[in-house]
């Protein structure tokens, strides 16, 4: 920089620290970290990443205007000033500037929490989506009020404490009934069918013969068909495992909808395909998959399905797998995304071998590279509060 950094104003100061900081560190080799001291680097500078993007999100948005930055230099928008000069193209500048827009006019406290890391970039872009959902085209004639979206930002920046951006985003979409459950279920009634009925009055489908024996395939689909689609081709693409593990499940659809949902069609029901893909659907479109369906009841906390079976049985049972999916989408391992689908049914206990029991409690999901930590003695195994586990190399 050609400013001297001392003098400078206190962006422009800030920035420059960051150069020099960055230039020490530049042919450093990070192999002599000591393994905490590399734990510690990789946290520290993703939360200082996002921070910095939020410095850089503050800049986008004073750009914008009147007597801004991209208008004094004949530029259309901050985007196309920044995807100009930085060549990081178009789609990301405007990304930058949109959700910087949302913090900077309505949600200023998740801008708050971004700037001082609290939290992450990826969870303030699902937030920021959950929250302008609410606001945001919404029904004729009814906006929620202003107190109950300033509950909804604060349970979402309290939940990201505990929750990555792919769990934070499916809480945000049920977030009015943690905030305001006394007026969401006709609304997200209402929401539903229209977001419904939009998505079938868009769907296309075409096929084009490219000419070398493969066919491209175009498509525009209800959610609720893509959550079908998703799981028939989940069969063939998943890997292959032993019958006696997985029970079928992967070509299964589980359509989760609450009793009195489906009696008075308030409120919505949830699609699950391929393990952990969460799509709502509205009481009506759940009726209507009803009525060509095989159902497979699942009263919760009753006695439909066999769900402990103590020593009788070495495996788990396809209903205790199913059971448990509705807590426990993907691999429990910490960080890990893979679908229950596809995972291992593990005794987290006792194994069966030194007399475990097969029992829903006991049951747990790992993916099959986990499964292997988990008997392998060279690791370690640590529950977490969330009941998730992690595994370390002995020392």
């Amino acid at each position: 920089m050609s400013q001297d950094v001392g003098s400078a104003h206190p962006i422009s100061r800030a920035i420059g620290l960051m150069e020099q900081a960055l230039d020490l560190t530049r042919d450093v080799d990070p192999a002599y970290l000591s393994e905490r001291a590399h734990r510690d680097a990789l946290l520290d500078l993703s939360r200082l990443v996002d921070r910095a993007e939020a410095l850089r999100m503050r800049l986008l948005r004073a750009a914008d205007g009147p007597g801004g930055l991209a208008q004094s230099d004949g530029a259309r928008s901050p985007a196309t000033w920044l995807a100009a000069r930085t060549r990081c193209g178009f789609g990301a500048a405007r990304a930058a500037e949109r959700l910087g827009e949302a913090l900077d006019e309505r949600w200023q406290r998740v801008g708050t929490a971004l700037a001082d890391g609290c939290v992450s970039l990826p969870q303030a872009r699902v937030i920021v989506k959950a929250l302008d959902a609410l606001v945001i085209d919404p029904l004729p004639g009814e906006e929620v009020p202003a107190e109950v979206l300033e509950l909804a930002e604060e349970r979402l920046l309290e939940l990201a404490g505990r929750h990555d951006p792919r769990q934070l985003e499916a809480l945000g979409e049920k977030i009015l009934q943690v905030v305001a459950p006394e007026t969401c279920d006709d609304r997200e009634r209402r929401l539903l069918e229209r977001a419904e009925a939009r998505a079938s009055a868009a769907t296309r489908l075409t096929f084009r013969r490219r000419g070398d024996g493969a066919t491209d395939v175009h498509a525009r689909i209800p959610d609720g068909v893509a959550a079908r689609l998703r799981t028939m081709l989940g069969a063939w693409t998943a890997p292959a495992q032993d019958a006696s593990r997985d029970g079928g499940a992967a070509t299964r659809l589980v359509v989760t909808v609450g009793l009195e949902t489906l009696i008075t069609g308030l409120g919505s029901a949830t699609i699950t395909s391929n393990g952990d893909d969460l799509t709502r659907i509205s009481a009506g479109e759940a009726r209507r998959l009803a009525c060509h369906a095989d159902l497979i009841p699942m009263v919760l906390g009753g006695k439909s399905q066999v769900l402990d079976q103590g020593r009788a049985s070495r495996f788990f049972t396809d209903g205790q797998r199913l059971a448990k999916s509705q807590s426990q989408r993907t691999c429990c391992a910490e960080g890990c995304t893979i679908p229950w689908t596809w995972c291992d049914a593990h005794h987290g206990g006792d194994p069966w071998g030194r007399g475990g029991r097969s029992d829903l409690a006991d049951l747990t999901f790992l993916c099959p590279w986990h499964h292997q930590r988990a008997h392998d003695p060279g690791f370690t195994t640590e529950r977490l509060p969330d009941g998730g586990v992690r595994y370390r190399r002995r020392r």
